[in-house]
């Protein structure tokens, strides 16, 4: 697709019909203006901020659970509805996610691509099966499926960077656009529905339309599942803390705040656990050290599920 005009989320939209399944039959080595560079340049801004993207993916994977398209998919697996079954498949996601900035996205050998390949199948294989198991001839997973996919793990960074304790800087940003134009590209994701396509401006507009036009909007009148979900997916994440940090209330209001809409008063609870949220990002920004401590700590996570994984290979 030749850079001919400024996208928006109404073009977008014309992906709705068009599936996501088997858009890439053999991934090549060197794709189309790869530049290798601006990927490493990319994947080390993810690296030099773990904690804070992954807080920004967390967020917006409980607000994103209000838009049906992507809730739907979610409750027909039935791999996230209780709190273990929610945190172990969101660990999985999460040891995904970081694989794709550790190593070289070029090399179709490597671990972050072998990875990418094994999450584009296991979409195919949700797609295809509720395709054929329900009747209403709906695109389920479509490319405009994936273009809000791809806003729920770009759009907080790119849009709120301070908000999560990221340093702004719009040639780190457009960096990042680049690395998940390549990411998006290996999930199944076309030119035409690929919102990292041409850079971090016009990336910013189409996040900016998604977060107005279909987040907020989806927030006011969320799906029947919503709730059930997203608790499931909170009470799965304090497992992890052993206290309740989490709540799906104190999380969504949070992110009103970073939007600038006005909100409700919440619970003393949850309230307090709003101003813990600003308080870690505060911590981030301005004292030297604590974002490599929490990155740190992000990792470790990772270390633990990756060799816990391997030593389970060894064992079979």
């Amino acid at each position: 697709m030749e850079r001919c005009e400024f996208r928006n989320l109404e073009f977008l939209m014309k992906g709705a019909h068009t599936s996501s399944c088997g858009q890439i039959s053999e991934p090549h080595n060197h794709p189309r203006h790869c530049d290798a560079s601006k990927l490493m340049r990319g994947q080390l801004f993810f690296r030099k901020n773990i904690s804070s993207c992954v807080f920004a993916m967390l967020c917006s994977l409980v607000c994103g659970l209000s838009v049906s398209n992507l809730l739907e998919p979610l409750v027909f697996t039935n791999a996230s509805d209780t709190p273990r079954k929610s945190l172990y498949r969101y660990i999985q996601t999460l040891v995904h996610v970081i694989k794709w900035h550790l190593s070289d996205l070029c090399d179709a050998d490597s671990p972050a691509r072998k990875s990418l390949d094994k999450v584009r199948k296991m979409h195919d294989v949700v797609a295809e099966v509720m395709t054929k198991q329900k009747t209403d001839k709906k695109v389920y997973l479509s490319q405009y499926d994936m273009s809000l996919v791809q806003s729920g793990f770009v759009a907080a960074i790119i849009i709120h960077p301070q908000d999560f304790g990221i340093q702004p800087n719009v040639n780190d940003l457009d960096d990042y656009v680049y690395l998940w134009r390549f990411i998006g590209t290996h999930l199944g994701i076309t030119d035409q529905n690929n919102i990292c396509l041409n850079g971090y401006l016009e990336t910013y507009t189409i996040c900016e339309q998604i977060k107005n036009k279909v987040l907020l909007q989806a927030l006011k009148h969320p799906p029947d599942d919503f709730d059930f979900m997203a608790k499931a997916f909170t009470d799965g994440l304090n497992i992890l803390h052993k206290v309740r940090l989490y709540t799906p209330e104190a999380v969504i209001n949070f992110m009103y705040d970073v939007f600038g809409q006005n909100r409700e008063r919440q619970s003393i609870a949850n309230e307090l656990r709003i101003m813990t949220f600003k308080f870690l990002v505060k911590l981030k920004l301005y004292v030297p050290g604590f974002q490599i401590l929490m990155n740190k700590l992000v990792m470790l996570v990772y270390n633990l599920v990756t060799n816990n994984y391997q030593e389970k290979q060894k064992q079979s």
